[in-house]
């Protein structure tokens, strides 16, 4: 367990994932990708299956309240190179209150004091503005840009959003960031 000042995390247990599904859902086209929406037990199990399977990523709970609000993922740590990728997810009915923000520096403090990592990276699309500020006010820093294949068409709701057709081929822009210590 780690104790942040408003969150608690606690690695990730399928009791967890069941009470993901009360999470309530975004609306909002661009973050629905956020949404919890297996609600079937086999398609639970296979998602928590999922995410635990690897040595290499480790899932956590972020709770508030006593209550499961989301979760942090450090994937592909990397021993030799002290390094990992971060996944962060807030439930709908969660947003806006700190949460993720404390639940983030709560951790990357955690990773970096106590498990020697000397560098987290992750990705954000580039529409993401609220998500890119957070990850800056923790001390995150903008390195390299791409463009990915969407695999939905969320082209129709972002488009001037950080969303291009390029050869007829939907993409969506996102920045890779950066914490060191």
């Amino acid at each position: 367990m780690v104790e942040g000042k408003i969150t608690r995390m606690e690695k990730l247990s399928l009791k967890d994932a069941y009470e993901f599904q009360n999470w309530g859902q975004y609306e909002n086209p661009l973050l629905r990708e956020y949404n919890f929406i297996e609600d079937k037990n086999f398609l639970i199990k296979n998602w928590y299956q999922e995410k635990t399977k690897n040595r290499y990523n480790e899932y956590w709970t972020i709770f508030a309240n006593q209550k499961p609000v989301g979760f942090i993922s450090f994937k592909k740590i990397n021993k030799i190179f002290s390094s990992a990728v971060l996944g962060l997810a807030i439930g709908a009915k969660y947003n806006n209150l700190g949460y993720g923000q404390d639940a983030l520096k709560t951790m990357a403090d955690y990773y970096f004091k106590e498990r020697g990592l000397k560098k987290i990276t992750l990705k954000v699309a580039a529409y993401n503005k609220k998500a890119i500020h957070i990850y800056e006010k923790i001390g995150f820093k903008k390195v390299s840009k791409g463009l990915m294949f969407l695999e939905k068409d969320l082209y129709q709701y972002g488009q001037g959003q950080g969303f291009v057709k390029i050869l007829g081929k939907k993409l969506m822009f996102y920045i890779v960031m950066k914490l060191e210590r």
